[in-house]
């Protein structure tokens, strides 16, 4: 077997070709992973000020008005979302509520899409119906005992009256103190009709007007609907109570 020889300085100079062919494929490699890396790192993360714009906008077009004021809660500031690259959509988690917290879907349907979930707190300052005096157990609810004050929504969690209309025939169901948020569950209308009492039916179209005995087949209190039936007939009719046992039928 023959062995060739080659000069020591050819062989220092295939070696000194090699090894800068592999610095210079390295050096080049290193330049444009960190010419990639740079390039990523320029892109800046979708800014959490403008999700929470957007979300403050969302509800005021949804509930805003006036009284309204919408307190939108930080996310966590170390989280970064890629930057997206389609306008954000938005929607409600759950059903809306009138006010109080809302919990928004933030949805990015981009290249590189994401979805977050912010949530916000709704408040509605209004006038309500409260009462300026103490009323009694039983007591019939006057418009003088009555006046209106401003009040957050959000904490009336048991209801409210806007207008004193509301209160019309109304009595306490226990006694109530001044200076209160009236709610429905204080409040009840007396029954001028209790179901199975006999009843007048007054049938009135035009000026045709006729009378005739029935039987109430519900409770029913002033300007109420409820369904009577004919003694002779038998026949079912609708009629409104207009005073103890006595239902107008107007159809």
């Amino acid at each position: 077997m023959l062995y060739h020889r080659f000069p020591d300085m050819q062989v220092d100079n295939l070696l000194t070709s090699k090894v800068r062919f592999w610095i210079v494929s390295l050096l080049f490699g290193l330049t444009f992973c960190e010419a990639s890396f740079a390039k990523e790192k320029a892109v800046p993360p979708h800014s959490l000020g403008e999700i929470y714009a957007e979300v403050r906008d969302f509800l005021q077009q949804d509930q805003g008005g006036e009284g309204v004021t919408i307190d939108v809660l930080p996310l966590d500031s170390r989280l970064r979302l890629k930057a997206c690259d389609v306008p954000l959509s938005l929607d409600y988690q759950r059903a809306r509520s009138r006010s109080g917290k809302s919990i928004i879907q933030v949805r990015c349907s981009g290249v590189k899409p994401w979805r977050i979930f912010v949530s916000a707190v709704v408040r509605k300052v209004q006038n309500v119906v409260v009462t300026v005096a103490p009323i009694l157990k039983g007591e019939r609810v006057t418009e003088e005992s009555l006046a209106f004050e401003e009040h957050d929504l959000s904490r009336l969690r048991q209801g409210y009256f806007e207008k004193k209309e509301q209160l019309k025939g109304k009595f306490a169901q226990r006694s109530i103190q001044g200076g209160v948020v009236l709610t429905p569950k204080m409040l009840f209308i007396p029954n001028l009709v209790d179901k199975g009492d006999q009843v007048t039916i007054l049938f009135q179209q035009g000026d045709l007007k006729v009378q005739m005995k029935g039987v109430a087949m519900e409770n029913g209190y002033r300007d109420g609907k409820i369904r009577v039936k004919n003694s002779s007939s038998g026949k079912m009719v609708e009629g409104v109570v207009t005073a103890p046992g006595r239902v107008l039928v107007t159809n």
